[in-house]
């Protein structure tokens, strides 16, 4: 006999909860019609859907049916840029390749710039104006672990404070004497002021075995070096 269920299944992100009507209506009309039995009472069917696979175990004790939904998220793959506003892409480029330890990513397939290669691909004249594509405006990490950043040229000024900030972690955390720690933070520091940085304050309280220093970079984008 067909039995009806209303199934509501919970996904933790991007709501904390999201229910699924339209893809479970089908097996909960009748999971037995869309599954296959795992046991003298037990029934198991999945059904994929927008957001990924529903999977609904039916069991029967003593005539009556308990219906446990569970929710298998698709697997994605996602990567992280972090896009910057600047005046001058190609300084930005240059100084954070050398704070971060990051180098210059090359246009794609052997083109001379990244101008080259978005003409390359399609991109219409018209959305190619002078000056952006036409110099390194990007950095990645070699080694692949940290994300891409991307300089993107703007025509306004930075006006306001940070919300966000690089923290440069060159001093290898609280294990590490204080004062070992204190002679990488002042060499970090005196390495980026020649590559253009400013610094802003140090932070030199040992009673809390801190020693950093606050900076910004060539175009006044604030950072510390800890």
């Amino acid at each position: 006999m067909s039995r009806r269920y209303r199934l509501q299944c919970s996904d933790e992100a991007p709501k904390r909860r999201r229910r699924f009507d339209a893809e479970s209506e089908q097996v909960a009309a009748d999971p037995y019609a869309y599954g296959s039995a795992v046991g003298g009472n037990r029934c198991q069917a999945s059904l994929a859907g927008t957001h990924g696979v529903l999977t609904v175990t039916v069991v029967r004790i003593a005539h009556r049916s308990f219906v446990s939904p569970t929710w298998d998220a698709p697997s994605m793959e996602m990567t992280v840029q972090l896009t910057i506003d600047c005046s001058d892409p190609q300084r930005m480029v240059t100084f954070w390749a050398e704070a971060l330890g990051y180098v210059v990513e090359p246009p794609p397939g052997g083109h001379a710039t990244w101008r080259a290669y978005w003409a390359a691909v399609g991109v219409p004249e018209e959305e190619l104006p002078a000056g952006p594509g036409d110099v390194a405006e990007s950095i990645v990490d070699p080694a692949g672990r940290g994300p891409r950043v991307w300089f993107q040229q703007v025509p306004e000024p930075k006006v306001a404070k940070n919300r966000w900030h690089f923290d440069l972690k060159v001093g290898g955390g609280r294990d590490v004497p204080l004062d070992v720690r204190t002679q990488r933070v002042k060499a970090t520091v005196e390495r980026l002021v020649k590559a253009g940085a400013t610094v802003l304050r140090f932070k030199d309280e040992p009673d809390m075995g801190m020693y950093a220093a606050a900076m910004q970079d060539p175009e006044g984008n604030e950072f510390d070096v800890v």
